[in-house]
């Protein structure tokens, strides 16, 4: 893959985004590179949680939306510019990032579900509920994630040299 433009997120969008697991930050972050993307959010709060539920915008009550963990295990996206109303560009957007995911996430136990297929099976027709911008982090492997998370913080930490006083 090569992209000819560099994209960047705008302030808001990299806002959001550091709302989200790592993994879904790494996924976007190797999304950008390709597509211009608006993140329009990442983790809800109870409040907001429950406008979008009484608002019919969402199906569950907090905390049961995985945008309500914190950091939050889904994120809500669209390629820039924002059009609802096209729905073959934001199933080929989704295409995209499930496409763009499995090798960014292959040996972490977990993969990339959409709202538009929250199986992961492809039969888009079976769901009553078509979540366009929804995309979700499911650990399928629990073993496997906390291994590789565990390797991932610890490759993290900082290993300091002692201080030397500069008279001595």
């Amino acid at each position: 893959l090569t992209s000819k433009k560099m994209f960047k997120y705008s302030n808001k969008s990299e806002k959001e985004l550091s709302t989200t697991h790592f993994l879904i930050q790494k996924i976007f972050d190797e999304a950008i590179k390709y597509v211009d993307i608006t993140i329009l959010e990442g983790h809800r709060d109870e409040e907001k949680q429950n406008e979008y539920f009484n608002k019919g915008v969402s199906k569950v009550k907090f905390p049961n939306s995985k945008h309500n963990s914190n950091p939050s295990m889904a994120v809500d996206a669209t390629p820039h510019p924002i059009n609802f109303k096209d729905l073959i560009r934001l199933s080929h957007f989704t295409g995209f990032m499930l496409g763009i995911s499995k090798p960014l996430l292959e040996n972490t136990g977990c993969r990339l579900i959409s709202g538009i297929d929250w199986d992961a099976d492809f039969n888009i027709k079976e769901h009553g509920f078509l979540d366009y911008p929804h995309f979700q982090l499911e650990i399928i492997d629990k073993d496997e994630y906390e291994k590789y998370t565990n390797s991932y913080f610890s490759d993290l930490v900082f290993k300091s040299e002692p201080l030397v006083n500069p008279e001595s």
